[in-house]
Parts: structure tokens; sequence; C-alpha cells
């Protein structure tokens, strides 16, 4: 005599039931597939962006050093008087662009239709725009921020700009 009892399989004592092994399998599969579609994604080096420092120039040949705190503030050409109007300084020639300055707030550099990339303690930053814009530096002082000038540039996707401060104001300069 057949009964059902006598057509199953009693598992082994300490055994994984088939339907456990089968789930453990599909998560190291799912891993898997995750880790290689992000490794996929890394490869691809992710959204491009342009690598800055910021450096005060010396003219007695102590070197270059870094300059570190504050922002970076970038504007597409029309933006530019926006953001000097908005924030009461004269708009300069442009031989005086790399001297203007002013007291600034972020509000200034936002409603202009700018955008802020903060200088780490290293004088490093980051920009993700890319085409002609201009860059302005921003000094930390309290309850506002001081413009230390601007600069003309035409952002590339990748590579490294280098925002220079001393007595020729601010210049911008890139490299591939």
């Amino acid at each position: 005599m057949t009964s059902p009892a006598h057509l199953t399989q009693r598992a082994r004592p300490g055994a994984v039931p088939r339907g456990r092994r089968l789930a453990a399998a599909t998560a190291v599969l799912l891993t898997v597939a995750v880790a290689v579609a992000l490794a996929a994604l890394a490869g691809c080096g992710g959204p491009d962006h342009l690598e800055g420092k910021v450096v005060a120039v010396d003219d007695t040949g102590k070197g270059d050093r870094p300059l570190a705190g504050g922002w970076v503030a970038v504007f597409e050409d029309d933006a530019l008087l926006g953001f000097l109007s908005g924030a009461g300084i004269d708009v300069p020639s442009t031989g005086d662009l790399p001297y203007v300055g002013g007291r600034v707030l972020h509000d200034d550099v936002t409603s202009a239709g700018g955008s802020l990339a903060s200088i780490d303690a290293d004088g490093t930053f980051a920009l993700t725009a890319t085409g002609r814009h201009t860059v302005c530096r921003l000094v930390e002082a309290p309850q506002v921020d001081v413009l230390k000038g601007c600069a003309v540039v035409d952002l590339p996707a990748k590579g490294r700009l280098q925002l220079s401060v001393g007595a020729a104001g601010l210049r911008a300069t890139l490299d591939d």
C-alpha cells in the first residue's frame, strides 16, 4: 500500500530544504549581478567633473600655496551681470574683472542662476559646469562672503582648473 506519507522523502537532520537552497542561490546570483552592474557604471567614470585648486601666487619665488575655504561661484555669461547688480556691485570693465570685489550673500549667487562649489581645506573643489562661464572666488566673512575676483573661462567636461590669486587678481588656467 502506498500512502502520500510514503511518497515524500524525509529531510536528513541538519540538511537545508530544497526551497531554501534555491532562495539562497537566487540571492547570490542577484548580488553578483548588482556588483557587475555597479562595476560597469564605475568603469564609465560616472558624471563628468572638472577638478580645481585655488592657489596664492607668490611673486617672490617662495612658490604657490593652496588657499583653503570659501566657495567658487559659477555663472553663465548672461547671469554675471544679474549677480553683480543684485549684490549692489558696480559692473567692472573686462580688464577689471579679476579684481572685482564686494560683499555678497549665497542667495545673490543662486538667485542670479549661479551655482556654488565649496573649497576644501586643501584648496580643492569640483565643478560640473561645461562651456563658457565666469568663475568667481568668494571668501568667508561674518554674516556675508567677500567676492575676490572673477575670470571668464571655457570649462571642459574633464580636466584640471587652477584659480590663481595674486597681484594680477584672479586668473583661471586649464590643464588637460
